[in-house]
């Protein structure tokens, strides 16, 4: 497995770089600390698995860098945001650029999941009913790839 890590802290990059293929021979972990550099690679066409990219790389720019960076890969893959989003704005403009789409409502309901809270919390603070907030739960759970509700709460904090 080929890793791509973008990340700002060097500290954290060679920590990343020699520990995590310590004894692990198939995977192969390339670090790089600008939007810039991680361009390089994707655009020569190594095979990559997956690319994490930090949030708060010098050249970072939110939505316009994970735009560019997935217009430089040759084939569609798993791209992980690293650190804070600046909030729920910045969230759904993030997974949107991913290509997820979730509309306002289910915005709502995942922030409610990640609070701990029941569908029946979720539906009374919404001022909605509990079919209502099921039907959305579904439609996240879907477009999250998660298998029922804690699994979206995981893959929401990926």
């Amino acid at each position: 497995m080929n890793i791509l890590i973008g990340y700002g802290n060097s500290l954290c990059r060679d920590f990343m770089q020699n520990h995590m293929v310590s004894g692990q021979e198939f995977l192969k972990v390339i670090t790089v600390s600008t939007v810039k550099d991680c361009l390089e690679i994707t655009r020569d066409n190594m095979h990559l698995d997956v690319i994490g990219l930090d949030l708060k790389m010098s050249d970072m720019d939110g939505v316009n860098s994970l735009k560019e960076v997935r217009q430089s890969l040759v084939y569609p893959m798993p791209i992980a945001l690293i650190g804070p989003a600046a909030n729920r704005r910045s969230i759904r403009d993030l997974l949107m650029a991913g290509n997820r789409y979730l509309t306002g409502r289910e915005h709502d309901v995942l922030s409610g999941l990640l609070a701990g809270s029941s569908n029946k919390e979720i539906a009374r603070s919404l001022n909605l009913s509990e079919v209502t907030i099921k039907h959305h739960l579904k439609s996240l759970r879907s477009k999250l790839g998660a298998k029922n509700r804690t699994h979206a709460v995981c893959r929401a904090i990926e």
